[in-house]
């Protein structure tokens, strides 16, 4: 959304931080790549519920529905309603300068093909980290599933299918082995480990969890135009970004959802301080990946350390 939205150098900048090959592959191509992932991923059916789309909050300040102390609640609303719920209030610190706030979204819910008996779930520790412990409730689970275990990089993995077109990867580093593995994974191991996943009888405990995080996510994109640039208009630049993200995994599946607001404003970015480094030291979570495998498409991807927050 915000690509096509910005003045051409803009959208340059977007994608090429991106990783995008314009030698490759032209930004016509991009953009219809886009549009036809949001087309094709939506579903909905029995045991898969997929929803993803956007909508762009414009004009605040000028229009009836549309000012900076109404627009807040009208965010609230619409995310609220394409998330079933699952976030709450919204941010409301809209900067007074204020002129666009761009908001996608996407909603998962998936049930397993060989779902877990609730009758087995118990509670067992969890390793934090050395200095930590957490009693969390464990599922059990004695079946066929894809797994194997990578010498190299010093992880074990499995995935676990869902009824519909999504299965969930899930990336167990050997103890202390985290950071290793997150500076070293690489959009080729992930093709690496599908055509040596091989189906093995497991007896296996795997976490019950439901986690939510918000993130402040401005620093990441680049300071480029991204709005605006027509004649006798000023340039819409980004101000704030804020992420929010749920998942829960129980029994019968999992339940993912995730929205992004974009606040744009008038002039030059102001310069912001980095946030200070996170001194946690997590040496027994793991990595979960959620696609789409009709699309070949990551929908979600995060890093469980404590099931229990």
């Amino acid at each position: 959304m915000l690509s096509l939205g910005a003045p051409v150098a803009g959208r340059t900048q977007l994608l090429e931080g991106l990783g995008f090959n314009f030698t490759v592959v032209s930004e016509a191509e991009i953009q219809e790549g886009f549009w036809d992932l949001l087309l094709r991923l939506p579903g909905q059916g029995p045991w898969l519920l997929l929803t993803t789309a956007q909508r762009r909050f414009t004009g605040l300040g000028s229009g009836i529905n549309q000012s900076l102390e109404e627009a807040p609640k009208h965010i609230d609303e619409y995310i609220e309603k394409q998330t079933q719920g699952k976030f709450g209030a919204w941010k409301k610190d809209l900067g007074s300068e204020t002129a666009a706030v761009p908001v996608n979204h996407m909603l998962l819910r998936a049930e397993w093909t060989k779902p877990f008996d609730s009758a087995a779930t118990n509670p067992k520790e969890f390793f934090v980290h050395e200095h930590r412990v957490v009693w969390v409730p464990m599922m059990k689970e004695k079946a066929g599933h894809h797994f194997l275990h990578d010498p190299e990089l010093q992880c074990s993995v499995l995935q676990m299918d869902h009824a519909g077109n999504t299965t969930s990867f899930f990336i167990f580093p050997n103890r202390g082995k985290v950071r290793q593995l997150e500076d070293t994974l690489l959009p080729e191991t992930l093709v690496k480990w599908d055509s040596l996943l091989r189906t093995r009888e497991l007896d296996f405990h795997f976490p019950k969890f439901s986690i939510s995080r918000t993130y402040t996510l401005e620093m990441l994109l680049l300071r480029v135009t991204v709005g605006g640039g027509f004649p006798g208009q000023p340039g819409l630049n980004i101000s704030k970004v804020t992420h929010k993200d749920m998942m829960t995994l129980d029994e019968k599946g999992s339940e993912a959802a995730a929205a992004t607001s974009v606040q744009l404003t008038p002039g030059p970015r102001p310069d912001l301080d980095l946030p200070p480094a996170s001194d946690t030291e997590s040496n027994w979570p793991f990595l979960m990946m959620t696609f789409h495998t009709e699309m070949g498409s990551m929908l979600f991807l995060g890093k469980i350390v404590n099931p229990l927050e």
